[in-house]
């Protein structure tokens, strides 16, 4: 997560070769740019991968918000 235009942002990484301890490959595309954040990614019972995150970055004005992700050549965007 990181600052970006809007405020609080949400990026990805992935390990290179799948490897955690072997360094990390960014993301060029933000998940989320509308001031949000603390995301953690995960599947639906019925396999759909979602990002669950609280918006606005404001206190005591964060709400859950979930977004469903979808694969797209090897990295995870916001579905649609």
């Amino acid at each position: 997560m990181t600052f970006g235009s809007l405020g609080y942002a949400v990026g990805m990484v992935k390990a290179k070769d799948g490897h955690i301890m072997e360094g990390w490959t960014q993301q060029k595309e933000l998940l989320f740019l509308q001031n949000g954040g603390h995301g953690m990614i995960f599947k639906t019972r019925e396999g759909r991968i979602m990002l669950a995150i609280h918006s606005p970055n404001e206190r005591y004005q964060e709400r859950p918000v979930f977004l469903e992700l979808e694969e797209k050549e090897q990295w995870l965007r916001v579905k649609g």
